[in-house]
């Protein structure tokens, strides 16, 4: 405000001095008296002259303002107006702002009423165009400047047209240059000549833009339906001047309008594609434009675009050009920040500054009682970072060892070299960038590589990781001289990752503590997913899980992981060969067991227990020949050391809701059908429906089908699904063994609810009216 009163005050000045200017151009307005003068003695020598025969020159002109002092007169008084106008208003709006904080600073009664005075006083500065008129000051200031230039130069031109020529490029360069700067940042918004009226400028242009798109892009619609029902009544016209068409004629219509032969118009089956699409990109380029309005300072793109520059020019600037030796720490401190393999830690390495100084020791801030553990975990992952060239042999130079060493972080003990990392620590963050930094930088031995991966979080890996681990993996001799199989990574990394893993975990030998850590590796890589068909793909990962080692975790989430690998898919490649089947039932027997002991760390483990079997189930009701061999596995149990239970009882024990029963829907329906074939003998059925039922408690039917029939009909599905399910089940144990129909229908009437009891009313009577079941022996095929 200071600056615009001092600039408008000089120009007033300037604009009051100048000679024959300012101050005494109004007189060009006044009557010219000379004139007068000059009229009234042309007069009197006319007069007494007449006789002699002397012409005499023409009496000068009287009108004194002409249009040359008016425009004169006119652009140096705006400019002098202009000029005191903003004094005036920027003395106005520096008493406001001191106005506001004397509000603002007055004392009250409590901090509460302060802060909602503050907050009444800041929400009225907000919503009254203060701001505005701010940046509309120098916009006068330098209007008036222009207005008293475009006034000198048609001053000088009628007195000399050479100073005025000179004078008017002189302005005209100004002029250009000032509207360069302006408008150079709409298109260079990182350009260094931006003021308050740039950015006015672009709001405003945006806020028009985007309205005309909006509206074209609402009258579009309007447009293509004009166009259409135009179209359309034009061809009706034309078809019933040229007569109704032939019946044979089968000629598809090329308009989003079909002509029938009732005079009618009939929307055709596909939509015309050029609307659509022309839409589309008109909302594409309204949303292009709301998104560079919500960017005030145009300069996300520009930065999303160069943001590994600028991240190694801002470091560059902390570390070397800084002089707080606190900044220069935070700076150095951050290289270890950054992940190892991504472009960014490229490009800093690339700067040769970084070998002229050392990095650990200026990693230190100031302090009396010396380094602590995160500032050396810190300072010495920045000097592994910054390292080109891997190192051989155990350890690079840690000027921080004893510190590190002695200390109960993985990430210290990891940098330290320690032969005692944990193998059972939740990796975080900043673990996993230490190990990355380690394993980069390090030549690390087999045990050794498994160990730094037990920190890693693989969820936080990108490519270039995936790509450094498996090429680390690649280059071991120990691998090579046992000729394991690792594939290159024409699979995704993780699934390649935990195939490599699974062969060397299930060989016969091998280290102990390595097959132990393949195997966490292993289910931590479960943990996430790895796609439609890993097992498919992966053939050593189905033998891991199949096989009864002591190295399986107990860990919910790993479950999880491996219950969602056996997908439909999945499942059907594997129920082909009777190896894979075996291999299969083995692995979810194995599952399953695991899974019991999880459910009290997480109860979610049963959300995902049952679909392996139910995708088995739906297949076998598709291939009759495989029933059997599922009826054996599903309700026997499956011959895996460590495994005691049949693979039905413990689905039963983890939980009975809507998939589990539609599950022994479909395992009663294969019994139903094994029972008819001539093949099967009375020992066999009588055994299998034996091992079914037992797991059928009739009070855990009753209280399953009543939890879910209510809940269903809460969430009004609106189709009897529920319903039909519950009877089709109920026909096909009671073809099984009518009298465990009898036993709910007591359990329900002794020990059951009052809804328990009416439900299983309404479905006797149900089952009663239907009878045995007739769809299923068509489906199945008996």
């Amino acid at each position: 405000m200071e600056q615009h009163a001092r600039y408008s005050t000089y120009l007033r000045w300037s604009l009051l001095r100048g000679r024959n200017g300012l101050c005494e151009s109004y007189q060009l307005l006044q009557p010219d008296t000379a004139a007068y003068t000059a009229v009234a003695l042309y007069i009197l020598v006319s007069a007494t002259n007449h006789s002699t025969g002397i012409t005499l020159p023409a009496p000068p002109d009287l009108q004194y303002a002409s249009s040359r002092a008016r425009w004169i007169n006119g652009l140096w008084f705006t400019s002098i107006l202009l000029s005191l106008s903003v004094a005036l208003l920027s003395i106005l709006v520096k008493q406001w702002i001191s106005e506001y904080r004397t509000r603002n600073l007055a004392s009250a009664r409590s901090p509460r009423e302060w802060a909602r005075r503050r907050e009444v006083y800041f929400q009225a500065l907000n919503s009254w165009p203060v701001a505005g008129l701010v940046s509309l000051l120098p916009v006068m200031l330098h209007l008036s400047l222009f207005l008293f230039f475009s006034g000198v130069v048609i001053f000088l031109w009628e007195l000399d047209q050479g100073v005025g020529i000179w004078i008017a490029v002189l302005g005209l360069s100004l002029a250009v240059m000032y509207l360069g700067c302006m408008l150079v940042l709409l298109w260079i918004p990182q350009c260094p000549t931006s003021t308050p009226l740039v950015h006015q400028i672009r709001t405003a242009s945006l806020s028009v833009v985007l309205s005309l798109l909006r509206v074209f892009a609402t009258c579009l619609p309007i447009i293509f339906k004009a166009g259409d029902m135009i179209m359309s009544r034009t061809l009706a016209q034309r078809w019933r001047s040229k007569g109704p068409l032939s019946a044979t004629s089968s000629t598809d219509s090329l308009l989003p309008f079909a002509l029938v032969r009732s005079n009618a118009l009939v929307r055709s089956n596909e939509p015309s594609n050029a609307p659509m699409s022309t839409l589309d990109r008109m909302h594409e380029a309204i949303e292009q434009v709301a998104a560079r309005q919500r960017d005030r300072s145009a300069l996300s793109r520009h930065m999303r675009e160069r943001e590994d520059k600028l991240d190694t020019s801002a470091l560059c600037w902390l570390i070397f050009d800084v002089f707080d030796s606190d900044a220069v720490a935070v700076g150095i401190q951050a290289l270890g920040g950054i992940h190892p393999t991504s472009p960014l830690a490229q490009r800093v390495r690339n700067v040769d500054r970084f070998t002229t100084i050392r990095l650990p020791f200026l990693a230190l801030t100031r302090s009396a009682s010396g380094p602590s553990v995160t500032e050396a975990i810190r300072a010495q992952r920045s000097e592994v970072n910054m390292r080109v060239h891997r190192t051989y042999g155990w350890f690079f130079w840690n000027p921080f060892g004893d510190l590190l060493q002695t200390s109960q972080f993985p990430d210290a003990q990891a940098l330290s070299g320690s032969s005692a990392l944990p193998t059972n620590y939740i990796p975080t963050n900043s673990s996993t960038r230490t190990s990355l930094h380690v394993i980069r930088t390090q030549d690390l031995r087999f045990t050794e590589l498994l160990v730094y991966l037990l920190l890693c979080d693989f969820e936080l890996f990108l490519d270039s990781d995936w790509d450094m681990v498996l090429e680390d993996l690649y280059a071991k001799d120990k691998l090579l001289r046992s000729h394991l199989r690792l594939s290159r990574p024409t699979r995704p990394p993780e699934i390649a990752l935990a195939d490599f893993l699974a062969q060397f975990s299930t060989r016969p030998g091998g280290d102990v503590l390595d097959r132990s850590n393949s195997s966490r590796l292993i289910y931590r890589l479960l943990r996430g997913y790895l796609g439609a068909e890993p097992l498919l793909t992966s053939p050593f990962l189905l033998d891991f899980l199949a096989s009864p080692t002591p190295d399986h975790e107990l860990d919910p989430r790993s479950i999880l992981g491996a219950f969602r690998c056996f997908t439909e898919e999945t499942v059907a490649g594997l129920l082909h060969t009777r190896v894979a089947a075996h291999k299969f039932w083995s692995a979810l027997a194995l599952l399953l067991t695991h899974a019991q002991a999880a459910r009290a760390a997480d109860p979610l483990v049963y959300l995902e227990h049952w679909s392996p079997c139910l995708h088995a189930a739906n297949i076998c009701a598709k291939e009759s020949t495989a029933a059997p061999a599922m009826l054996t596995a599903v309700l026997s149990p499956v011959p895996v050391p460590g495994v005691e239970r049949s693979i039905w009882s413990m689905l039963r024990s983890l939980g009975f809701w809507f998939a589990d029963i539609s599950l022994a829907d479909r395992l009663a329906a294969l019994l139903c059908t094994r029972m008819r074939r001539v093949d099967a003998t009375a020992s066999e059925s009588s055994r299998y429906i034996d091992l079914f039922l037992a797991e059928m408690d009739p009070g855990d039917v009753v209280v399953a089908l009543t939890t879910e029939m209510w809940s269903t009909r809460e969430q009004k599905f609106g189709d009897r699904h529920w319903e039909r399910l519950a009877v089709h089940i109920i026909q096909h144990c009671s073809e099984l063994r009518p009298e465990w129909w009898l036993a709910v229908l007591d359990y329900s009437e002794k020990s059951g609810t009052e809804d328990e009891r009416r439900m299983v009313l309404t479905l006797h009577a149900e089952i009663s009216r239907c009878g045995p079941c007739v769809m299923c022996p068509k489906e199945l095929g008996y």
